[in-house]
């Protein structure tokens, strides 16, 4: 029995396995930190970016809380694969909230 694989299925598979690439690659090249550099920066930027620090770091707490988790589970999305759909959107947030350093 031959079975093949869609496009669409490969590109996903190949995209998921870009992500945990980066993610383990990211996990290892963490920057140092210039402290005359940060000195540098206007103390507005400093504030939007602590802003931005806040707004994700809530994301994950929540993502990674009892209460997400029961949720998920309960879904009927639990244990299956992702939809094209799904993909797309987790990419269109990872686009606009994704980290630059490391980005390609």
């Amino acid at each position: 029995v031959t079975v093949t694989k869609s496009v669409d299925s490969i590109l996903r598979e190949a995209k998921q396995e870009r992500l945990k690439a980066k993610v383990v690659y990211a996990s290892q090249t963490l920057p140092e930190v210039d402290v005359v550099l940060v000195d540098k920066v206007p103390p507005r930027m400093k504030m939007k970016m602590i802003n931005e620090f806040h707004i994700k770091a809530g994301f994950l707490l929540w993502a990674v809380s009892s209460e997400a988790a029961a949720h998920w589970k309960a879904s009927g999305l639990f244990g299956k694969t992702s939809t094209d759909e799904m993909v797309d959107e987790c990419e269109k947030i990872e686009e606009g909230w994704g980290d630059t350093y490391g980005s390609d």
